[in-house]
């Protein structure tokens, strides 16, 4: 009985690494495999604060969307919506608001705020011109709100890939 185990022990001491070898050379390989290597990915500057939930950027702005959550830990005050191009201003709404209407009145001037209950997710709808399939994209959001402790914070929602 000792024979066979000690057998076992020599053959996995001899031969071990390269088991491990092979183990981590198909874990890359599966990878690498079901990584997609296109589309646009949209990550928050301050993830643990604005979490990104989804988000759909297309060649097309047709079904574009971009879901966003407040994980500050309470209620938020958002106090400006701006954008970067390709986005467009004066069609991307925040919330079902357009940022130039400026959310129930005139947020992106700061002079209105908007209220962000904890938890919440928020759709911003992009508005962009039609871009080329295969070509990369590149646009941002940022979002000015007074946390629950009233303390002024920025986020920067940043989409980059190929649509």
């Amino acid at each position: 009985m000792n024979r066979k185990g000690q057998a076992a022990l020599e053959y996995l001491m001899t031969y071990g690494w390269a088991l491990i070898v092979i183990a981590i050379v198909v874990g890359v390989l599966i990878f690498i495999v079901s990584t997609p290597v296109t589309g646009v990915k949209c990550n928050s500057s301050d993830p643990t604060k604005i979490i990104v939930k989804s988000s759909n950027i297309l060649a097309t702005d047709a079904d574009a969307k971009i879901q966003i959550q407040n994980a500050t830990g309470g209620q938020a005050i958002v106090t400006g919506v701006a954008d970067g191009a390709p986005f467009d201003d004066a069609a991307t709404t925040f919330d079902g608001e357009g940022i130039d209407e400026a959310i129930a009145g005139d947020i992106g001037n700061g002079t209105t705020t908007y209220t962000w209950a904890s938890a919440k997710q928020i759709d911003i709808v992009p508005d962009y011109a039609d871009q080329t399939a295969g070509s990369s994209f590149n646009g941002y959001f940022t979002i000015s709100y007074n946390d629950a402790f009233g303390y002024a914070k920025t986020a920067t929602i940043t989409c980059q890939g190929t649509v």
